[in-house]
């Protein structure tokens, strides 16, 4: 039960992050009414937005590699359920 709301969680976070991408120039634009002008602006907005991206998918690894996890795990409790109940 832990794992599927944690899951869903990444999930709901891998999933709002990629438009998050854009958060640094809207911000800006709905701050000043325009779009940043110089160069410096726009290399400083453009690294926090790859920042959001890199952050986006080490979640999306990290959620990939719990449901790789999770199936390794039912597919031993499945093996070992069998030999239990079929012993040699």
């Amino acid at each position: 039960m832990v794992s599927f709301v944690v899951s869903r969680v990444l999930l709901y976070i891998e999933a709002t992050s990629y438009p998050l991408v854009l958060l640094p120039w809207l911000t800006d634009y709905m701050e000043s009414g325009r779009w940043p002008q110089n160069s410096r602006d726009l290399i400083t907005e453009g690294a926090v937005g790859l920042v959001l991206l890199i952050h986006a998918l080490t979640i999306r690894q990290a959620r990939l590699r719990m449901k790789r996890l999770e199936n390794d795990r039912r597919s031993l409790t499945a093996i070992l359920l069998h030999d239990m109940r079929t012993p040699i």
